[in-house]
């Protein structure tokens, strides 16, 4: 899980520069640490996770298949296969949408990953000087702009902690769980029938045809915005 700053967004424009907590799907992970860390040390390294020199990550998602007999494969199956990241830096930008860093400032970026990719992929030591020449004289100008990245940061990015940290349950909450299980316990159905809830389990199986969605809605009573569903 990491927070990711929207560049583009076709489907949803409004959320052009916005800062999301993203649930890193496997496929996704497992190309970000190949090219963060490559196995073949010949391959650069890639600062995928950099404020500035970080890449996109162009998503494209497929959902799973259209199956009438088995409804929920077509979220359960999506696959992010298609989902890489592009090769050349995109600074973060502001939460409206717009440069954080000026023109001027974006070129000495672009120019400073163009002298690290020369330096790597120098044929000759010649080479390889001049390009580490170059990275030098543009360092004390780079070195700033982290500064500016990071303060923006602090002021606009959201808290991971806060949005995805442990929130202990109210009262009324711990209460509700604490019910729900009481009747558990003494072999009731806890959506309110009197009968075992073994045996309504087994007759919801029975009178149900195949395809029914059997998805529990809660009562009007039921906290707005519960993740449980009773």
């Amino acid at each position: 899980m990491g927070i990711s700053t929207i560049i583009e967004d076709e489907n949803q424009p409004d959320l052009v520069g916005m800062f999301k907590v993203m649930k890193m799907p496997k496929a996704i992970l497992n190309r970000l640490m190949a090219k963060m860390n490559p196995t073949d040390p010949k391959k650069q390294k890639q600062p995928l996770m950099d404020y500035l020199f970080g890449p996109t990550l162009d998503m494209d998602v497929v959902p799973g298949p259209d199956d009438p007999q088995a409804p929920e494969r077509k979220q359960r199956e999506i696959s992010y296969d298609l989902c890489d990241f592009d090769t050349d830096p995109t600074p973060i930008i502001k939460t409206d949408g717009t440069p954080l860093f000026t023109d001027e400032e974006i070129e000495m970026i672009e120019e400073y990953n163009q002298a690290n990719t020369d330096m790597v992929k120098a044929k000759t030591e010649a080479k390889r000087n001049e390009a580490a020449a170059k990275k030098e004289a543009l360092a004390p100008k780079i070195r700033p702009l982290y500064g500016k990245a990071i303060e923006y940061i602090k002021t606009y990015a959201i808290d991971p902690v806060v949005e995805c940290g442990y929130t202990p349950w109210s009262d009324e909450l711990t209460n509700r769980v604490n019910a729900w299980l009481d009747k558990v316990v003494e072999m009731q159905d806890p959506q309110g029938d009197s009968a075992p809830a073994a045996a309504a389990t087994v007759a919801t199986t029975e009178a149900a045809p195949a395809g029914t969605d059997r998805t529990f809605e809660p009562e009007p009573s039921v906290e707005e915005g519960s993740d449980l569903p009773f």
